[in-house]
């Protein structure tokens, strides 16, 4: 029999559906078995603890507190334990995780789900939701390399059996998991693409909006992060999607400024209201708002005894390291203590659960107090940024900078002419500055400054280069940066003499090699 069709009557092969049941209960259209399988007699299931979970699941389809589904999981979980059948106790964890999706339990179905993989070795059937709350977990733990893998798989895993809610959640992770690594880019791709998926389902594109208003507001442009959660929030009243409202109300009210303090406190003690049941996740990060909104509205007392609440729970990484940097601001605010070992253990944390963003946060934070090193704190957040406008935000000076191709060309800083060492340290800049967001890859960089120079030579010269610009930039030489692949200059704020620094680089790629 194919079991990619619609199951055939259970009455007509119970020890066929027994021996099936692992490849049926995957079929989409599967609680059509419900009027099949209603009533089977006790006598039907003796012995078939596979059947029986099948039956169990199938229930709980249609009627998720259905008395009978835990009676016959329990017995199934039982009978399968008994005989050390590892790969039954699988199928049954498994199905336990289904019965609790079922119910809304995402909590339950995730450690029902781990326990389901832990027992297969790692194979365990998993539905599409079910593998991305054990992503969820995952993420938790700081395994952002198997909750990303997991993300995936549950996307691919819903499109293959046309779950658009279980695409929803996945897209959802994989959004977030690139928030938490501070790659906003990514994020905002994979929401562009949710949203062209969901194009004509408006009701669960709420918490997609809400990620797009966290990206714009970490970027600086409020008006659109503003714009984001209030669309959410409509989405959210007209489907009536409590959990949605109340992250756009918490996201709205720690983000958005410009409304009044206590304002926004009173919305993001409504959040946390409605996101009391909600997983853990969101109702922490709820907690966490009010910790933040209540501090800004000068009332020490609330915000310490939020934040305390979160570091009392069991949780650790990213989520320990941002309630740390929430007390550690309360602290340097208020007083009654020392913000810097608080800062300290919150950057150390966030490093450790690759959270760059938010490790730059607090070692900006740490670079402001007296008594700390200003330069090296400084110089960590630099090396975390990716060059997002997030992290420029961070870190940016205010100095004004200036490429003009007056005579040979100079740099300006607050319209001093900065010195550099080499003409090829200050010739790198303007090209890095043509290239614009796009960078140049090493060679291609070193090939331009030194044309005729042996291939061997180009790598020691390109360091020596770089640590050149950055030493006569001083506090700007966050705007060079370097990764595996290419090399970057921030220009988005900086006057650019365009078409005379073209003219300046044609110039020295003609005659570079005499200069």
């Amino acid at each position: 029999m194919d079991v990619t069709r619609a199951p055939v009557p259970v009455r007509f092969d119970l020890r066929y559906l027994e021996s099936s049941a692992t490849d049926l209960i995957q079929q989409e259209g599967f609680d059509a078995l419900v009027p099949d399988v209603d009533d089977l007699s006790e006598e039907d299931l003796r012995g078939r603890p596979r059947l029986r979970l099948m039956v169990a699941l199938a229930l709980a389809s249609h009627s998720p507190h259905d008395p009978r589904v835990d009676r016959l999981a329990r017995m199934s979980w039982r009978s399968v334990q008994r005989a050390r059948d590892s790969e039954g106790i699988s199928f049954a964890a498994f199905v336990q995780g289904r019965i609790a999706e079922c119910r809304g339990d995402f909590e339950l179905a995730s450690h029902w789900f781990a326990r389901s993989r832990q027992a297969s070795g790692g194979s365990a059937p998993l539905s599409g939701s079910g593998l991305v709350e054990v992503g969820i977990k995952a993420w938790e733990r700081s395994d952002l390399p198997a909750a990303r893998r997991l993300g995936e798989e549950g996307v691919r895993v819903s499109r293959s059996r046309d779950n658009p809610d279980g695409v929803l959640r996945g897209k959802m992770l994989l959004a977030m998991l690139a928030i938490h690594e501070g790659n906003f880019a990514r994020a905002e791709k994979v929401i562009g693409e949710s949203l062209a998926d969901l194009s004509g389902t408006e009701a669960r594109t709420g918490l997609l909006h809400c990620v797009l208003g966290i990206i714009a507001a970490k970027r600086g442009h409020a008006g659109s992060a503003a714009d984001a959660f209030e669309h959410a929030i409509q989405i959210a009243e007209r489907s009536g999607d409590d959990v949605t409202l109340g992250v756009a109300l918490a996201k709205r009210a720690e983000l958005v400024e410009g409304r009044p303090a206590d304002q926004r406190l009173r919305e993001a003690w409504a959040a946390s209201a409605r996101l009391a049941g909600a997983s853990p996740w969101w109702s922490r990060m709820a907690t966490r708002v009010v910790a933040v909104t209540a501090a800004e509205a000068g009332d020490s007392e609330t915000a310490l005894a939020a934040v305390n609440s979160l570091l009392d729970d069991d949780v650790d990484g990213m989520e320990r390291g941002r309630a740390l940097l929430v007390k550690a601001s309360i602290v340097e605010t208020f007083g009654g203590g020392d913000a810097a070992p608080l800062y300290e253990m919150a950057h150390a944390l966030l490093v450790d659960a690759r959270a760059p963003y938010w490790a730059a946060v607090a070692a900006m934070a740490l670079a402001q107090l007296p008594g700390q090193d200003p330069q090296a704190w400084r110089d960590r957040a630099i090396a975390l940024s990716n060059g997002d406008e997030a992290f420029t935000r961070l870190i940016e000076t205010g100095h004004q900078l200036r490429l003009d191709a007056a005579g040979t060309g100079q740099v300006l800083m607050d319209g001093e002419t900065v010195q550099f060492l080499t003409h090829h340290a200050e010739m790198a800049i303007y090209m890095l500055a043509l290239a614009g967001d796009e960078g140049m890859t090493p060679t291609d960089l070193a090939m331009r400054l030194w044309p005729e120079a042996p291939e061997g030579r180009h790598r020691p010269r390109l360091r020596t280069c770089l640590w050149q610009i950055r030493r006569a930039l001083g506090d700007e030489h966050w705007r060079l940066r370097r990764d595996a692949e290419r090399v970057y200059f921030h220009v988005a704020d900086t006057e650019l003499d365009r078409v005379g620094i073209e003219d300046l680089v044609a110039s020295y790629r003609s005659d570079g090699a005499k200069r």
